[in-house]
């Protein structure tokens, strides 16, 4: 493992949490947003 590979992996990570991540947050929104419009 050189100092490249383990970048390149955090960089693999980072993007996958990345795309995770912003899907859940849109849902989260709209689902907070569809309740203030509801309430």
């Amino acid at each position: 493992m050189t100092f490249q590979d383990i970048v390149l992996l955090a960089k693999k990570i980072l993007v996958g949490l990345v795309v995770t991540a912003i899907p859940v947050l849109i849902i989260f929104f709209t689902i907070s947003f569809l309740q203030k419009l509801i309430a």
